[in-house]
């Protein structure tokens, strides 16, 4: 019966985890969505009139050379954005680091002192919610900061440069 009540601790917790990160891709999803509204609004007051796909391909290039602007690597603002990317990709490496770690550690009680240490499987999500509580209070700091989400600036640079040659791609030569 030990086992059971070990395996069932192993379980939950695994199932607790899969729900966090579903949770996380929900919330990453949101913060995405915010931000694209966040910047059409944006362009809207730069150009002096509602953005939609109708204007975008009339106005492209008005809308690439404030895009341009607003995240020139040149800013300090973006600079800052692009290393907190990096600091951000690096918690979310050591996060799952510590993930496994706490599994790892876990499955090594249960191994060495019985099934009754399985409990301490619910270390793995309990690890992951401190990570995801440092990694959004990280990522409000800089948001507040910076004007900028970890790693945006970078990420609209890219975007950017992306769209300029599909769009150099459609125009005739």
């Amino acid at each position: 019966m030990d086992i059971v009540i070990a395996v069932a601790h192993y379980l939950g917790a695994v199932f607790a985890v899969i729900v966090l990160l579903v949770l996380s891709l929900a919330f990453d999803a949101w913060i995405a969505l915010k931000d694209e509204k966040s910047l059409t609004d944006e362009l809207s007051l730069a150009v002096g009139h509602p953005v939609d796909n109708a204007t975008l391909d009339r106005d492209f290039a008005d809308y690439a050379k404030i895009l341009g602007e607003r995240y020139s690597a040149e800013l300090f603002r973006n600079r800052i954005s692009d290393l907190a990317g990096i600091i951000w990709q690096a918690w979310n490496w050591l996060g799952l680091l510590l993930q496994i770690g706490a599994l790892g550690l876990a499955l090594w009680l249960t191994a060495t002192s019985g099934s009754e240490a399985a409990v301490s499987a619910w270390l793995v999500p309990i690890v992951t919610i401190l990570i995801w509580a440092v990694a959004i209070m990280f990522a409000m700091l800089c948001k507040l900061l910076t004007g900028r989400y970890p790693g945006q600036a970078k990420r609209a640079r890219q975007n950017l440069a992306e769209l300029l040659a599909k769009a150099s791609e459609l125009r005739p030569a």
